[in-house]
Order: structure tokens, then C-alpha cells, then sequence
């Protein structure tokens, strides 16, 4: 059905799907994400204090943004977290929980606010997949990766 319209993002462009979805209210009908940052405050809380180490260079990112204290509203504007009342499309956060990028934290702290405003989502944790929930062999998390995603559209979109 043309009529309707899901997101995929993963990791930082879960950022600009989950910006849309609080910025333009029924522009898409249904979003999944795959390890999302949600919570731009915490990822710098656990920087600062040395529990959160991001590859590739991704400290620079987080650096970039100025200090929460000189420029909250930068990191206010990256947290779906504290903007998840205007969401209102069912949403799906998919995480593993051995993210090296992304603490899974960030997931289940957007669904703990999305679950306490009522708002509809599913998380689901799968254990034993890096960030960007590749595989080299075929194995059971990758299978329910695949099967989530595809049944997730296919019952929120149809056909």
C-alpha cells in the first residue's frame, strides 16, 4: 500500500527517523530501529565518566557536540527520549546486547518512557550480536533479526 510508509534506521540514522517522527507528526506510519542512540545526555554522562568508549572516532561526535552544561539544547534535540510524547507511530527498537557502539540502555530507556505514556512499541534485546547486528554465519539471533523485521512491517503496514 503506497498510502503507507516505514522507516528502518540503524544506529545514528535511527537519529533522523526518530527526529521525524517527533518533528512530523503521521509523515511516516511506522518505524523499526536497530540500536539507536535515544538519550544523548547519558551517552556523554558515561563518556565523562569512562563506561562508554565508541569506536571508530564516534568520541569526536560526542565531543563536537559542546559540553551538556554550555549547550543542553543540542543534546536535547538528539534525545528521543525526553520527546517521546509526540510519537505516535507503533515503533520497534531492536538492540543487542552486546552493543560496543550504542549501549542497549539507550533502547530500554526510550521504551521505559514510550510504555509509561501509553505510547505503542516493542523492544526486543538479542543476545550475542555486535552493533551493527552482522554475522558472519547464519545463526539463530540473525534468523530473529530477519523474521522480527520483516513480520514487524508486515503486520503494522500489511500486504
Amino acid at each position: 500500500d503506497p498510502e503507507r510508509i516505514g522507516a528502518l534506521g540503524g544506529s545514528y540514522s535511527g537519529l533522523h527517523v526518530l527526529r521525524l517522527l517527533v518533528r512530523e507528526p503521521g509523515a511516516i506510519d511506522v518505524a523499526l530501529l536497530l540500536g539507536p542512540p535515544t538519550d544523548a545526555f547519558a551517552l556523554r554522562q558515561q563518556f565523562e565518566a569512562g563506561t562508554f568508549n565508541p569506536p571508530f572516532g564516534l568520541d569526536q561526535a560526542i565531543i563536537a557536540l559542546g559540553l551538556p552544561s554550555q549547550v543542553p539544547e543540542r543534546y536535547f534535540r538528539y534525545s528521543a527520549r525526553y520527546h517521546a510524547r509526540a510519537i505516535d507511530a507503533p515503533l520497534m527498537l531492536i538492540h543487542s546486547d552486546e552493543d560496543e557502539v550504542v549501549p542497549f540502555t539507550q533502547s530500554e530507556a526510550l521504551a521505559a518512557e514510550l510504555a509509561r505514556l501509553g505510547k505503542p512499541y516493542e523492544l526486543r534485546i538479542l543476545r550475542g550480536m555486535a552493533h551493527y547486528l552482522f554475522a558472519e554465519e547464519r545463526t539463530p539471533a540473525l534468523d530473529e533479526l530477519f523474521t522480527t523485521t520483516v513480520d514487524f512491517f508486515r503486520r503494522e503496514l500489511g500486504g
